[in-house]
């Protein structure tokens, strides 16, 4: 995955080049949603900004935001709600989002080629239910034994902030 190859549309995307944060929700039945800048407990600190609608009912507004600002949204006047295809939740998934930079990963491997999906025998791993431990330490050990039935593709499931602990 070179730097440029992803290209998402949604959520909190930032730009070196112009310093900005284009923050983009898709909502078609609302009837205005507004930015809330906030603190570690979610409070706000600034006034609400409006996000403006456009014709696929995306709603968008452009912002000098660095990586590292909180946010939350409201959604007709409800919330603040995170932002539910955030990169980053430091706080838990009821907590701010927080903006991340998505392009600043230098991969190390850029002649990576996978294999063809028709040569996959994938194993859909949860991490929390593994193994006893629930960590991904405590998963490496069971790597070989997965190796031995004939798995050669591991989907891990599900990456993304719940509440609780696993």
């Amino acid at each position: 995955m070179s730097k440029s190859s992803w290209n998402p549309k949604l959520g909190a995307i930032y730009s070196k080049e112009t310093n900005t944060t284009q923050f983009s929700v898709w909502s078609p039945t609302a009837k205005n949603i507004t930015l809330i800048s906030t603190n570690e407990k979610g409070e706000p600190i600034e006034k609400e900004v409006p996000l403006e609608k456009g014709d696929t009912s995306i709603w968008r507004a452009s912002l000098h935001v660095k990586p590292g600002a909180l946010y939350k949204y409201k959604v007709d006047g409800k919330g603040p709600f995170p932002d539910v295809v955030s990169r980053y939740q430091p706080f838990g998934v009821h907590g701010p989002s927080m903006v991340v930079d998505n392009h600043h990963y230098n991969w190390k491997n850029k002649d990576f080629v996978t294999r063809k999906l028709s040569d996959c025998v994938i194993y859909e791993l949860h991490i929390g239910t593994f193994t006893p431990e629930g960590t991904f330490q405590s998963a490496i050990s069971k790597l070989e034994y997965l190796v031995s039935i004939g798995v050669n593709t591991i989907e891990i499931m599900p990456l993304a902030d719940f509440p609780g602990k696993r």
